[in-house]
């Protein structure tokens, strides 16, 4: 590896390297995602942590280099999931709402906002049971919002079973009574709550 220079092994053009290079050498510390060629010829996928070294009066270029091929290829398979979840969330049809233990909405698809009435913006950091029963409205009962906290928390602490498709009457945005479906998981997510 000694016999070699960076240019052997790096998968970038000559020049583009060398003007990399001599920028590193004019700051402290650089960070940099490069292809790396192995003695095999494999291209593998490399985090550069650079910075000028000064060694008997002369100035050189101190890298560390770790091949993060695995890294990257998780966080590509990690954000495909990710896109696809997404897009499956953002185009279902039926409201999806997802929140934390204490009610209070993270996220809100197209289809809630098309049956409720609120956007997104609207209800994100709200508590669910706000929403829902629209405490202004003074339609719903104390009673009721109570109720359905007791319900979230049971279902979360994993003290009673999920609600599946149990019909419940909420109150839109634009006033009017609708009868939905309800159906409610915890997601039980790591790290989370």
């Amino acid at each position: 590896l000694q016999e070699r220079t960076i240019f052997d092994i790096a998968v970038a053009e000559r020049n583009e390297l060398q003007e990399e290079l001599r920028k590193d050498s004019d700051r402290d510390h650089l960070y940099h995602l490069y292809k790396h060629k192995t003695k095999s010829g494999e291209i593998r996928n490399v985090e550069v942590f650079t910075g000028p070294v000064t060694m008997q009066g002369r100035q050189y270029v101190h890298s560390i280099i770790h091949d993060v091929t695995n890294r990257i290829f998780v966080e590509s398979q990690l954000q495909t999931s990710e896109d696809k979840y997404r897009k499956a969330f953002e185009q279902a049809r039926d409201g999806v709402c997802i929140f934390k233990q204490d009610g209070t909405i993270e996220e809100w698809n197209a289809g809630a906002e098309k049956i409720m009435g609120h956007s997104v913006n609207q209800v994100k950091g709200k508590k669910i049971w706000d929403v829902l029963f629209l405490e202004a409205a003074g339609l719903s009962s104390d009673y009721q919002i109570d109720e359905f906290q007791v319900q979230m928390r049971q279902i979360i602490e994993g003290k009673k079973p999920v609600v599946d498709r149990d019909t419940e009457t909420f109150l839109t945005k634009s006033g009017e009574m609708k009868s939905v479906e309800l159906s409610i998981y915890p997601l039980g997510l790591i790290g989370t709550k």
